[in-house]
């Protein structure tokens, strides 16, 4: 990942660094769970470059700002992260699976200059999927799970 970079560049301004960490995210990601989690770990990484202790990195809610997170709060998946979750989970519940979206369906959309009225919703995977559907031409491409898929649109 790109992000260690970052914080470690502006390791010496906490808050730069954590802001910065999120800014770096929305490069590929916009959505808000990418962005905390780079904001989350920009602080981890700044307090370990600048000496904090293993236990206090690893604390409920760490920040090397005191109560940072209180003013600019991480999204509820992060938040449970932050808290510890890991730390009670047995390590089959703990799945590293990248960026992952529960979408499973895409949404067609009318555009306008006004509104967007939908047209359809389609069922593209039956598990979770590892990317938005990518549409190319008459092809659409979905990766969940277990495959990539390729439909055809016509």
């Amino acid at each position: 990942m790109r992000l260690a970079a970052v914080p470690l560049f502006f390791a010496s301004d906490p808050q730069e660094a954590i802001e910065r960490s999120g800014e770096s995210a929305g490069t590929t990601h916009r959505a808000q769970t990418p962005v905390d989690a780079c904001r989350y770990f920009g602080g981890l990484i700044v307090g370990a470059v600048n000496g904090v202790d293993k236990e206090a990195l690893l604390s409920p809610s760490y920040c090397p700002i005191p109560n940072y997170w209180n003013e600019h709060s991480l999204h509820p998946a992060l938040k449970a992260v932050a808290n510890g979750s890991f730390k009670i989970k047995r390590p089959l519940q703990i799945r590293g699976t990248g960026y992952v979206t529960t979408a499973k369906e895409l949404i067609a959309f009318e555009p306008s200059d006004k509104a967007y009225k939908e047209l359809a919703r389609i069922r593209v995977a039956d598990s979770a999927t590892h990317a938005y559907p990518v549409v190319s031409g008459h092809r659409l491409f979905v990766k969940d799970q277990d495959a990539v898929t390729l439909w055809i649109v016509q």
